[in-house]
């Protein structure tokens, strides 16, 4: 019992999901995964379909890939970004698809 008292607390795990919700507190980003969910894509081909400019779409696969969310493979100025977590992003893309109307409860519903 002693040891659980002074034991660290391993924050490892809390870091890392904030560092998901970072990458996601950005509409450009969610858009890039979105497209990256259809299937992999070179850097060119995103950006013609995003339209973002090369600067800023370089910026957000950094954000993404740094989170884990994405990676990429290939050779010189040719990079094939794909997702790296399928079975988080999917469901997730699904939700942030999903419209919902917030009615805030009365004041009787909160009791």
């Amino acid at each position: 019992m002693k040891e659980k008292e002074n034991a660290v607390l391993d924050m490892t795990d809390a870091v890392n999901q904030l560092d998901v919700f970072k990458a996601l507190a950005n509409p450009a980003r969610i858009e890039i995964l979105k497209f990256l969910h259809n299937g992999p894509s070179c850097v060119s081909l995103a950006g013609l379909k995003l339209g973002l400019e090369q600067s800023n779409l370089s910026k957000q696969l950094r954000i993404l890939k740094d989170a884990g969310l994405i990676d990429c493979r290939g050779r010189g100025a040719k990079h094939c970004y794909f997702i790296c977590r399928p079975s988080l992003l999917g469901p997730l893309l699904t939700v942030m698809e999903q419209h919902h109307n917030y009615i805030p409860c009365s004041k009787s519903e909160q009791k």
